[in-house]
């Protein structure tokens, strides 16, 4: 089976914004600190004055640019730390500390199925950028046997802790009826966080969440006494052992908190497998 890593900038194919607010206050207040991912981009807003200067202690890490009367592009460059000081024209000044890493998946094509008239590829997915992505895409392309592309399009995963992996099950109608078989591959890995991410510190929780299988449901149940959100990953299986559909289902649980999922089964399946990723979170402004 296939496998790549994708490291660094050229994992990212577009700049990600989001949102600061900041009050500039006359009086100098301690300086936050954040993580971004390399493309990633922030914008500062300052409210109660406009903005009369700014600066990056490490250009080549944080990349500074105006975007208005009282706004400041923020945008990570390469891995490291860089300080940021935006001053208002009220005399008050905003501080804070970036830290920049290069985001990292690492992708297997697990495995290739020919069932019912559709190739199925079951790509694994493993993120290993060391923080908690709530959202992450990558481009999917296949191959006929000659090795010409005939299918390119965008595939999503969310909620990935740190080190845990999520198998994506993509379905290609085959008119053809002759198996295109394993040719296919992963490219162009980045990110789609939110700007609350910045708002909370996320704990991976996967095993305290317990799973019970049921013929046509599943119910998970949350052990812990925080709020959870989790993705269950779903895999169909037929007689042979090979996965033939699969997806991935979100769900909120509160403490304690108990939740039924209905499946959706496929025919010609045998067994199914159920596994979670879920993470707690805490405001932490």
């Amino acid at each position: 089976m296939k496998s790549r890593r994708f490291l660094g900038s050229l994992v990212l194919v577009f700049s990600l914004m989001m949102g600061i607010v900041g009050i500039c206050p006359v009086e100098a207040e301690a300086a936050s600190s954040y993580t971004l991912l390399t493309g990633e981009s922030i914008e500062v807003t300052v409210f109660g004055s406009t903005v009369k200067s700014y600066s990056s202690s490490k250009k080549s890490v944080i990349k500074l640019k105006k975007t208005g009367s009282n706004k400041v592009k923020v945008t990570a460059k390469k891995a490291g730390k860089s300080k940021v000081v935006i001053r208002g024209k009220n005399g008050g000044k905003l501080s804070y500390n970036f830290t920049v890493k290069k985001p990292k998946f690492k992708w297997t094509l697990k495995s290739y199925a020919f069932d019912a008239g559709y190739d199925v590829y079951s790509f694994q997915i493993v993120n290993k950028s060391g923080i908690y992505i709530s959202s992450m895409k990558a481009k999917y392309h296949l191959y006929d046997a000659s090795g010409t592309e005939i299918e390119s399009s965008d595939l999503t995963l969310n909620k990935m802790p740190p080190g845990k992996s999520a198998i994506y099950v993509l379905k290609h109608y085959n008119s053809s009826g002759t198996p295109l078989g394993d040719n296919a591959r992963l490219s162009s890995f980045y990110t789609a966080r939110s700007f609350n991410e910045f708002k909370y510190k996320y704990t991976n929780v996967s095993g305290k969440i317990k799973v019970t299988k049921g013929e046509s449901t599943i119910t998970i149940k949350n052990k812990t006494k925080k709020s959870v959100e989790a993705v269950v990953n779903i895999l169909y299986y037929d007689a042979s052992g090979n996965i033939i559909d699969g997806y991935n289902s979100s769900a909120f649980l509160t403490s304690k908190g108990v939740q039924t999922l209905n499946l959706i089964l496929p025919r010609n399946m045998d067994h199914y497998t159920a596994t979670v990723r879920a993470v707690s979170y805490k405001y932490v402004g």
